[in-house]
């Protein structure tokens, strides 16, 4: 991928951009250890999220809306798996991104992240990974009460 040399910065997004979109397989897997039919596991699982990447919700309040909408309610450990499959689910990285960022940086280019994201994944990348560093601002969701597309996040 080329520098673009006439940008003195660039902002991403991280879901789907930055890491790859998460799988069916992802999914299923969460809707495995929930004991929900992957279906409605999946539709539950959108239904409420823009609240939770917000952090207007909690994990638990997140998880067990999900549980709820399927007539279930969940116990702390598999909330606790749930939100660990989740974040795991969102940090496959796509090489290509992040070999372009090293370049732009190495260029002298400014870098920003701008994403909506749940507590829980953003904490994880702060203490698992080195990943925020690459960025010269970063806004998550969840730190601002507020998501894209909504005029505070930006």
């Amino acid at each position: 991928m080329a520098l673009v040399s006439d940008f003195d910065g660039f902002i991403l997004d991280y879901g789907g951009v930055l890491v790859h979109h998460q799988t069916d397989a992802d999914q299923a897997r969460m809707a495995s250890l929930a004991g929900i039919e992957p279906t409605i596991f999946t539709e539950a699982y959108w239904a409420n999220r823009h609240e939770y990447d917000k952090g207007n919700i909690s994990i638990t309040e997140y998880w067990q809306d999900i549980a709820g909408r399927a007539g279930r309610n969940l116990k702390p450990d598999v909330i606790e798996g749930l939100s660990a499959l989740d974040t795991v689910s969102w940090m496959n990285y796509d090489s290509v991104m992040w070999d372009w960022i090293s370049q732009l940086r190495a260029a002298g280019k400014r870098t920003a992240i701008l994403s909506n994201m749940p507590g829980d994944l953003g904490e994880a990348l702060r203490a698992r990974t080195d990943r925020l560093s690459f960025f010269d601002h970063v806004t998550l969701s969840y730190q601002l009460h507020a998501a894209k597309p909504e005029p505070a996040i930006y």
